[in-house]
């Protein structure tokens, strides 16, 4: 078996995501998951809050010809403030005009748990746009590409909440994966949720573009950071336990990998978020191989 860890992750309740069409990215939606290890208790370690990282959705479509320059200013952002900033692009149906899929052997990108995304943190008026840290600047959660990196230096800190999860890559196409949440200060006058999401980069395509001197087209473009579902529910789950100091959650759970996405190329995305408003308390990433 291989086993990888990351030192600040997480991950909550476990639903496979689905490898056909119909499901949209969320498979056994409604079922109970099943746990390798499901546990909570009150730790004396004295640990201390750690930097907390932003999340950073784009919210993209295949025929918008705008879109481009959006994931080019993720990549800026991401260039520059490294693994501090954690990128998700993700496709609505609500824009049919923008996400539509080209047909012709073209992926198409859209998903249930991005529609459920946007219909609870807010619907863009037109692409592209974004969240960060799914936190209302003002009046509306959606952002234009020049507010994102302001929003972003408004959203960095120290967060409450130290994760660690691990996976091993078991026989018979499963994944079993090992979460532990660790929280340092006490947070029990509030709610929390757990939510997890594969991304896959990679993924070729054609795409609409404005770019100056060339086809109003790109038709090999490159999609990365890709949203293909979420594991369980898409706003995530509630910590049930009182959030207070030296509180620790680990849960383990085996699950089965969707074969037509490309491991290599994948990732989980876990996101800590406050149940009141959605917004990110912590967010972390693995790279699976």
């Amino acid at each position: 078996m291989q086993i990888k860890f990351s030192a600040l992750c997480i991950i909550f309740s476990v639903f496979l995501i689905s490898c056909k069409e119909e499901d949209h990215g969320i498979l056994n939606k409604k079922d109970a998951p099943v746990a390798l290890k499901d546990t909570s208790y009150i730790s004396s370690d004295n640990l201390s809050s750690v930097f907390k990282k932003v999340l950073l959705e784009d919210i993209t479509g295949v025929k918008c010809v705008n879109c481009p320059k959006a994931a080019e200013e993720s990549v800026r952002l991401k260039e520059k403030y490294g693994d501090t900033i954690i990128p998700m692009a993700i496709y609505i149906k609500s824009l049919p005009i923008y996400s539509t899929p080209w047909g012709d052997g073209n992926p198409d990108l859209r998903t249930d748990v991005a529609e459920e995304i946007a219909n609870a943190i807010g619907m863009p008026v037109g692409l592209p746009g974004g969240y960060v840290d799914r936190f209302k600047f003002g009046a509306s959660a959606p952002l234009v590409i020049n507010q994102w990196e302001n929003s972003y230096k408004q959203r960095t800190g120290l967060s409450p909440v130290i994760i660690t999860l691990s996976y091993e890559v078991a026989p018979n196409n499963k994944i079993i994966v090992r979460t532990k949440l660790f929280y340092t200060e006490d947070k029990s006058n509030e709610n929390h949720k757990l939510a997890l999401y594969f991304t896959e980069s990679g993924l070729i395509g054609k795409q609409s573009t404005n770019e100056p001197g060339k086809s109003p087209y790109i038709e090999h473009y490159e999609f990365n950071h890709v949203l293909r579902g979420s594991i369980g529910n898409a706003l995530g789950a509630r910590l049930e336990e009182p959030l207070v100091k030296g509180r620790v959650f680990e849960k383990d759970f085996e699950i089965d990998w969707n074969k037509d996405w490309n491991i290599s190329k994948c990732t989980l995305i876990a996101v800590v978020l406050d149940e009141s408003d959605n917004s990110v308390i912590q967010v972390e990433e693995i790279l699976l191989h």
